[in-house]
């Protein structure tokens, strides 16, 4: 019964192996054969591919004539200032899921709703529920619900 729960695991772990890389990665690492594979196999048609592919060279800084395999990516930045401008200096709509996000972390930590959860067995065996199956199913609904 313990090892039940390792099966959806199992599944999502083959599922990522059968999944392609991101195109959008593939072309910052300058492998534009390989992203124009993944996308002619993932687009509806062969114009859409185009298309996809030739947003994600702009993006990236590849001249639009540039069709090698492999070609040289400009690099911008390498990341180091993304935590400062996340949290320091953020745009008003990531400040708006900053907030979000935080905040909602907090209040759970806050209304203690763990608690509630993990001794929801306890707490209803002594309002009078006796029957084990009656309690996993009353536990179920309140961390469903949770």
């Amino acid at each position: 019964m313990l090892g039940v729960g390792a099966i959806p695991s199992v599944f999502l772990a083959l599922g990522v192996l059968a999944m392609p890389e991101s195109p959008r990665w593939l072309v910052m690492q300058g492998r534009l054969g390989d992203a124009k594979q993944v996308l002619d196999r993932t687009s509806d048609s062969m114009e859409e591919s185009k298309l996809r592919l030739a947003d994600i060279k702009e993006a990236a800084g590849i001249p639009e004539h540039c069709n090698n395999d492999v070609v040289q990516v400009p690099k911008h930045s390498h990341g180091e200032d993304v935590w400062k401008e996340l949290v320091l200096h953020p745009t008003p709509v990531v400040r708006h899921i900053l907030i979000a996000a935080v905040g909602l972390h907090f209040f759970q930590q806050a209304s203690g709703i763990d608690a509630v959860v993990l001794y929801s067995p306890r707490i209803f065996k002594k309002a009078g529920i006796t029957s084990k199956n009656k309690l996993l199913i009353a536990t179920i609904a309140v961390g469903s619900g949770a």
